[in-house]
């Protein structure tokens, strides 16, 4: 399913990389301070993009990053040359590069490959990087992947109508049931499919970020790949709006997800209503604009409180046709979630589903795995036990 959704926005041809605008001048700039002499000869790709070997670093890249929340800046701090250190921008760059495709990096420094290409250096670097990763976790407990379940499902759902329709959609789902999970698990596969660059974005709100101008600094935050917007705290809300429209239009037809959109709700049928209602009504116009979806993911009371709302009749009218409501997890999710952490058993399979049916279940079922093997090396009825009396 996600591979396809990937292939369809390929073919719209919205996942241009940035780093493409780069000149050959810069490039060869680029390979100054790691290859001596210049690039005299003609073209010699040593690893084409598109490889097996280039595909599995590049996605492993996009699993460590998700796995250990990082940006790609972080990546390159770590990752970087000695000879590079004084010069922290340009191995990011190489890295944004070689993570986009860019093919010329693949060119060698000079014409009788006497110096690795770029791409090389950089693939280098990586497997070292994650080499060394390998190894520090080697013999620690591993938790299995992530499994799809009909949360999953019905939140992929959302996220294809959301950004197909370029319509505001509300997701209501009960905390606890896997959707800041299922949510990044989402951005990893369309960015192991599409680049980093691609045009779908996750910001979450909490109690110190609710306001328009504060949600659209976390916006432009996450589409230039920060770890906050803080750098754009100092620009009016008006240049914020036209920097996140021109920034969109270089990828047309997004999708941005808001996780913890229960918070505007908040604002809504209050003192702070007409605050609440400028919040959806500024995320609305992008929608209107056709540049991108939105998603709310929360508890669902954003729409209840739009339509006891006495100044917001148009506004519910609006979002009334675009509200999933997700539901509790199923017994046959309990299945998959057994099966991949490798529990069996009737009476292990009874006190799982009681744990991971209920409203917020699948984060207590999988916390009691957790603790179960943590404590007591097995998930077995008698250590669900133990752990269910602390």
């Amino acid at each position: 399913m996600l591979e396809q959704a990937a292939l369809n926005n390929n073919i719209r041809g919205e996942f241009s990389a940035d780093i493409h605008a780069m000149t050959d001048e810069q490039l060869e700039a680029m390979r100054a301070p790691l290859l001596p002499g210049r690039f005299v000869g003609p073209i010699l790709r040593a690893n084409p993009v598109g490889s097996e070997a280039y595909q599995a670093l590049k996605n492993r890249l996009v699993d460590e990053m998700a796995h250990q929340h990082l940006k790609i800046k972080a990546v390159a701090n770590m990752t970087r040359p000695g000879e590079m250190h004084r010069e922290p921008l340009r191995w990011e760059d190489l890295l944004k590069a070689w993570e986009s495709g860019r093919e010329d990096l693949w060119d060698h420094g000079n014409y009788y490959k006497s110096t690795p290409s770029l791409a090389l250096q950089v693939e280098s670097a990586l497997q070292q990087w994650v080499k060394a990763l390998d190894t520090e976790r080697a013999g620690k407990l591993q938790t299995p992947g992530f499994v799809e379940t009909s949360i999953f499902k019905k939140m992929l759902r959302a996220f294809r109508m959301a950004q197909d329709e370029c319509e505001l959609v509300e997701v209501a789902i009960a905390p606890g049931s896997g959707k800041t999970t299922s949510t990044g698990h989402y951005l990893k596969e369309m960015r192991k499919a599409s680049g980093l660059n691609c045009p779908i974005w996750k910001i979450k709100l909490g109690e110190s970020n609710i306001g328009l101008k504060l949600i659209m600094q976390e916006i432009l935050g996450a589409m230039h790949g920060a770890d906050n917007g803080s750098e754009f705290g100092g620009m009016s809300q008006s240049a914020m709006k036209y920097a996140i429209e021109e920034r969109a239009k270089k990828h047309p037809v997004g999708l941005l997800i808001i996780d913890e959109a229960q918070h505007i709700g908040n604002f809504i049928g209050t003192n702070g209503a007409i605050h609440g209602l400028n919040i959806i009504n500024g995320l609305r116009e992008f929608c209107d604009d056709r540049l991108f979806g939105v998603v709310l993911l929360g508890n669902g009371e954003i729409y209840q409180r739009v339509k006891k709302s006495r100044n917001s009749i148009q506004l519910a009218s609006r979002m009334e046709a675009w509200r999933v409501s997700v539901g509790n997890p199923t017994e046959a999710d309990i299945d998959l979630i057994m099966e991949s952490w490798g529990v069996s058993g009737k009476s292990e399979r009874e006190l799982s589903v009681k744990l991971g049916t209920q409203p917020g279940g699948l984060r207590t079922l999988v916390n009691f795995y957790r603790r179960a093997l943590c404590e007591f090396d097995e998930i077995t009825q008698a250590s669900l036990n133990a752990v269910s009396k602390g």
